[in-house]
């Protein structure tokens, strides 16, 4: 362990370290990545010395959280390898130092880091979540209560050991709420972290009642109220509760919001969401709504950042592409190509783009096409995901053969792509885009809003959703 005298003495090295590791700093540093591998060990070697020995909390403090906000940057940029590192020694010393709310926070980047992106062996991620000893535990116990044999004087036993847990304060501390309130959150975090979604909806609806009974946040409420909405909506709608999902995104739409600030932050948070769920659930009405306040709101772009702007863009573009609204998508695409590529995320850039392509294949402009699909290939995204390669791939021999062939190359690529969506692996790509359906609205000649609204009538037959429209 580093002495504080030490710590002192190096202090010149220590600033050094945390401008590498700090976000407003973050072009540079994740060129320095780039140029050398074995400078970014030298930086974590030092900053992770320095957060073992730091003088004052508040030194260990900025050290960690810095390196939370340069991971999640990484992420969003696709770039493993730097992240990984970062993870391991960061989630090491928050165990040692039990900063529990930054193991949380650590916990999720590794399974996004699982779930998004390639070259994570699973050993590395088994190696991470193991590292996190007090989450691990108490996931064990959560997966007790929940389990068919466990009798109720067990469950009460668990349930109150789990609250009254130095894990549970500190987490309760890190949220600023109550014990009971932390339990329920971070027990929906954990079922959906097992890939259980259905047993998150249950406490993420008892979370959201606290909140809405408790003045806890005071003039912050109603974002962090609608944030949670918005999150419960995604877990109903994934285990196809469309009518109910419908009913709590429209509530989250009528907070009133008091501060600009935080309306703002709700747009980000809301209208990329029902936009998402619009179209999952094949309700046209709510998507052209939506497209049409999208369009409203990003005509006021100096009062929002690039990074919403392009969001919505990419949103507005698929609904376009899914009802086939050519005229409309094409105005979207000539407003997202006055953005630099770095004025968005990764994955929603490499996912315009992809969309791109396929307005341009459906506007009948091949040679434009045929372009798009070039400099596609050539982008450093391309081999980031098997759904790029295989939709690149089709749309080549799309563009290439005469027409009465496309059925033929149609009906082979939908049994490709189905045994690729099912693996899993490429789960958050067909979140964003479902190549899928895309396929089977060429081959059945209809738009994928009609599809998709088939599927969800499908899945619910006890009601029919209504278009309700706020």
């Amino acid at each position: 362990m580093v002495s504080i005298s030490e710590s002192n003495a190096n202090s010149s090295n220590v600033v050094k370290a945390i401008r590498k590791l700090n976000h407003y700093d973050e072009d540079r540093f994740l060129r320095q990545i780039n140029l050398s591998k074995r400078k970014l060990n030298t930086i974590s070697r030092k900053v992770a010395q320095v957060a073992v020995g730091a003088v004052g909390i508040h030194d260990e403090d900025g050290l960690l959280y810095n390196a939370l906000v340069t991971v999640r940057k990484l992420v969003f940029r696709m770039d493993t390898e730097p992240a990984k590192s970062i993870l391991t020694w960061a989630s090491r010393i928050a165990e040692k130092r039990e900063r529990f709310e930054i193991l949380f926070q650590l916990h999720e980047l590794a399974e996004l880091l699982r779930f998004e992106m390639k070259g994570l062996a699973k050993g590395d991620v088994i190696r991470l979540q193991l590292n996190l000893g007090g989450y691990r535990s108490l996931d064990q116990k959560l997966r007790r209560i929940q389990s068919v044999d466990c009798k109720q004087e067990e469950r009460e036993e668990i349930l109150a050991e789990v609250l009254n847990s130095p894990l549970m304060q500190s987490a309760g501390q890190a949220l600023s709420i109550r014990s009971e309130a932390a339990y329920y959150k971070i027990l929906a975090g954990l079922m959906l972290f097992s890939g259980s979604i259905r047993d998150a909806i249950e406490p993420q609806k008892q979370y959201i009642s606290f909140l809405e009974k408790t003045e806890w946040l005071k003039s912050s409420s109603e974002f962090f109220l609608a944030k949670e909405l918005v999150q419960l909506t995604t877990f109903l709608s994934v285990a196809g509760y469309y009518k109910e999902a419908q009913a709590v995104i429209f509530k989250a739409g009528t907070i009133e919001f008091k501060s600009e600030r935080a309306k703002q932050e709700q747009l980000k948070q809301l209208y990329p969401y029902r936009m998402q769920f619009a179209i999952d659930t094949g309700n046209s009405e709510m998507g052209a709504a939506t497209l049409e306040q999208m369009t409203h709101f990003m005509q006021e772009k100096d009062r929002f950042d690039a990074l919403f702007c392009t969001e919505n863009i990419y949103y507005g573009l698929y609904y376009c592409l899914a009802s086939e609204n050519i005229a409309q998508g094409s105005l979207l695409i000539s407003k997202m190509r006055k953005y630099q590529s770095k004025e968005f995320h990764p994955r929603v850039y490499s996912m315009s783009k992809m969309l791109e392509i396929l307005l341009a294949f459906e506007n009948k402009d091949l040679e434009d096409c045929s372009r798009l699909i070039k400099n596609f290939r050539k982008s450093k995204v391309y081999n980031s995901s098997d759904l790029f390669s295989m939709t690149m791939s089709l749309m080549t021999r799309l563009v290439n053969q005469t027409e009465s062939n496309h059925a033929e190359i149609l009906e082979k690529y939908l049994q490709k792509a189905t045994a690729l969506e099912e693996t899993g692996t490429e789960a958050i790509f067909f979140h964003h885009f479902d190549l899928v359906v895309w396929i089977k609205s060429k081959l059945n000649h209809c738009p994928m809003m009609e599809i998709f609204q088939q599927r969800t009538v499908a899945s619910t037959p006890n009601h029919q959703i209504k278009s309700r429209v706020s």
